[in-house]
């Protein structure tokens, strides 16, 4: 269901993902906000994903949760419209206020 933001709602997306991708995680996940990602890396610690090691999560909302947790999230405090800006060069996310194409 779109709209549901749960610690149960990101176990069981996780849940999903692994099982359609198995082993052929992308490097990152970006996931809406700190309630879901705490399910998302729920779900990974129990079936044995490694974060970062194996797939790293980042997660927007910036909650005080995102620093308990273990591994702590990476979180974004997000409250205006940006960018993520990735670089293939050394593989950095960032985020912008200002359009990605501005900064290269």
């Amino acid at each position: 269901a779109t709209g549901i933001v749960s610690v149960q709602h990101g176990y069981q997306l996780a849940k999903e993902v692994v099982k359609k991708l198995g082993k052929n995680l992308p490097d990152a996940f970006i996931i809406a906000s700190d309630t879901l990602s705490v399910g998302v890396l729920q779900y990974f610690n129990e079936v044995g994903i490694r974060v970062p090691k194996d797939t790293a999560i980042i997660s927007i909302n910036n909650s005080e949760v995102a620093k308990y947790i273990s591994p702590p999230l990476t979180s974004y405090n997000i409250d205006q419209t940006g960018y993520f800006c990735f670089t293939d060069e050394n593989n950095q996310l960032r985020f912008t206020q200002g359009s990605c194409d501005d900064e290269y």
